[in-house]
């Protein structure tokens, strides 16, 4: 979504990023996330290319490609805030350079300032925006499992919630960084799914939200919080086929 915000620095220097934790086996995670939904075609053109890209191989196609159409719609040369956010994938910069490309590379073959290619993109320039992606992605991954464990939180990668605060932390990190633990205290018990976990943080007063984390105000209003959870349900809801309704009950 382009409003990566500023205070992610602020959050990975207070140690609430890229914790490595144990997580649940990757390659029956990919397998029981089945690709169904067809997408628009400058997004669908993006699909072989993910699916060739060796390191993604245990991340859920449709996931990804739903995270591309919500960021960039397929354009290589989208632009979130200037300067910084680039790609297809809409990575931040410079700090999400580690991902494999940097907002520069990720824009050589776009007209200076604006989101129109100037040429056709060569298989490596490709390559990097893909690489990108599916890095960020499983990096985003990474600090979701460890969020998850600090609070007792047990959403399989299996389902859609697990997905959801993937996404979320693209948005704004401290949602599932700093609101876990104290929505689990309130709760009595860990959230039993994103839609628990969306009640409760709906449910808090602007003055709770920035008592927990005085960085997340100008996010703080309910119609930011909507918009930001309402961005990360849409897209990690990609990454579990939804069941086909049987005819005869119709």
């Amino acid at each position: 979504m382009k409003m990566r915000h500023s205070i992610q620095v602020a959050l990975m220097v207070a140690g609430l990023g890229w914790a490595a934790t144990a997580g649940a086996d990757d390659d029956e995670t990919k397998s029981a996330l089945v690709a169904t939904r067809q997408f628009p075609a400058p997004v669908e053109a993006w699909r072989s290319l993910i699916d060739q890209e060796p390191a993604g191989s245990d991340l859920p196609t449709d996931f990804l490609l739903s995270w591309v159409q919500v960021e960039s719609y397929g354009n290589p040369c989208s632009l979130g805030i200037p300067g910084v956010e680039a790609g297809i994938a809409q990575t931040y910069h410079p700090d999400d350079d580690r991902y494999g490309a940097t907002f520069d590379e990720l824009r050589t073959a776009c007209v200076p300032g604006t989101q129109k290619l100037a040429r056709p993109l060569t298989a490596e320039e490709k390559g990097l925006q893909v690489t990108s992606l599916v890095n960020l992605v499983k990096g985003s991954r990474t600090a979701v499992r460890a969020q998850l464990s600090r609070a007792g939180v047990t959403w399989p990668e299996t389902s859609s919630d697990f997905w959801k605060l993937v996404k979320l932390r693209h948005a704004l990190p401290a949602w599932g960084a700093d609101y876990l633990v104290p929505c689990r205290d309130d709760l009595g018990h860990p959230p039993a799914s994103w839609t628990e976990f969306r009640e409760w943080i709906e449910g808090l007063s602007e003055a709770r939200i920035v008592a927990i984390n005085s960085h997340v105000k100008p996010w703080a209003s309910l119609a930011e919080r909507r918009k930001l959870f309402g961005n990360a349900e849409k897209t990690g809801s990609a990454a579990v086929a939804e069941p086909t309704p049987d005819s005869s009950e119709r």
